[in-house]
């Protein structure tokens, strides 16, 4: 093998993992992102249950 060869082999599988890397951290975080934002949306469903709880229960 020549240096040639080798050098591009190296560079080749350095743009390889470079992409595969890329692609597995945006999947990680679209898939954050999603688990988030149902978070969220379920923390505002619980604060709203409870006070509408507290609006039920209200007695004079």
């Amino acid at each position: 093998m020549s240096y040639l060869e080798i050098i591009l082999a190296i560079i080749s599988s350095s743009i390889l993992s470079a992409i595969f890397t890329s692609i597995f951290n945006w999947r990680l975080h679209n898939s954050n992102y999603k688990k988030d934002y149902y978070k969220k949306i379920l923390d505002k469903r619980l604060i709203a249950y409870e006070s509408l709880n507290m609006l039920i229960n209200y007695r004079i």
